[in-house]
């Protein structure tokens, strides 16, 4: 037997969500997870460097957020045989098409890169599911009512943010806090409350969305007041173009994370009533 060692890093991605270690084992194997059986060794905090026993073959290491999302917010580290000691590495990084999946540091070879692309891959069709079952349910509630869609302001903790009544809350998606659906845009909302990372509260909102983005990636903008950050992308999937706008917010308890995502050609014709319901976040201040 040896020890693997993995430290998780500390970030603001999925910073409140423990990560589940897993590793291949075909014979004591009780979870499948992309067509491997294996077993749980643990979990794995934010910040936190964990210690397990393991056997001396060679066996894949996965890191999961939970059984529901395990086939696309996942990664893996092969372990070669022997009797060494292992030391791995990481982290959850941004991409709300893989739910903010953790990634091993120094995990480049061809086999682990195809198994993210893939993952990215069936975590965009998670997505593109939540839009189709609102294009199912606003041609329902079409054909049962005629009249245009009125304002409804929805709430999650200190938030509120006024949409229509074609909007519905959807609570079982693990990757995010809250999501609201529609026929056409959905709304993905992530809250990280102060109370619960040391020290969040001191982040600038420069410095929270810059740690949270890699800001390499993405090109961050900011609003006059510095109180918010916002940036875009696009994301091709099967010759569908889906347009996402991301905004990041600090208010007195938390940093919230707000994300508004369209088929492109829907989101450039409607960019004006998107953002004006973006314009209507509000926070409440906690009670003190």
């Amino acid at each position: 037997m040896r020890y693997l060692t993995i430290q998780r890093k500390k970030s603001f991605v999925a910073c409140l969500m423990p990560m589940k270690v897993y590793i291949e084992s075909p014979e004591f194997g009780d979870t499948k997870i992309n067509g491997v059986m294996c077993v749980k060794l643990g979990n794995l905090k934010n910040g936190e460097t964990q210690t397990f026993q393991i056997p001396d073959n060679q066996a894949k290491v996965f890191v999961i957020a939970d059984k529901l999302s395990k086939g696309y917010c996942n990664d893996f580290f092969e372990i070669p045989a022997g009797n060494q000691n292992i030391f791995l590495s990481g982290k959850n990084n941004f991409n709300p098409a893989t739910g903010n999946a953790f990634r091993f540091d120094y995990n480049n070879s061809p086999e682990a890169k195809a198994h993210r692309k893939k993952g990215v891959a069936k975590g965009i069709i998670v997505l593109i599911i939540c839009l189709i079952i609102g294009v199912v349910v606003g041609v329902a509630s079409a054909l049962l009512d005629f009249s245009s869609p009125s304002p409804q302001e929805f709430s999650y903790g200190d938030m509120s943010i006024t949409l229509t009544d074609d909007f519905y809350e959807v609570t079982d998606y693990d990757a995010f806090s809250i999501c609201y659906d529609s026929a056409d845009v959905a709304v993905f909302v992530t809250e990280d409350k102060f109370a619960d990372y040391d020290g969040l509260e001191d982040y600038t909102i420069e410095e929270y969305a810059e740690a949270m983005v890699n800001f390499d990636d993405y090109t961050l903008s900011y609003v006059a007041d510095g109180s918010e950050a916002f940036f875009e992308y696009d994301y091709n999937s099967d010759g569908t173009t889906y347009h996402y706008k991301t905004y990041i917010c600090k208010e007195d308890a938390a940093f919230w994370i707000i994300q508004f995502a369209a088929e492109a050609d829907y989101y450039s014709e409607n960019q004006a009533v998107i953002d004006g319901w973006a314009d209507s976040v509000k926070f409440d201040s906690p009670d003190v």
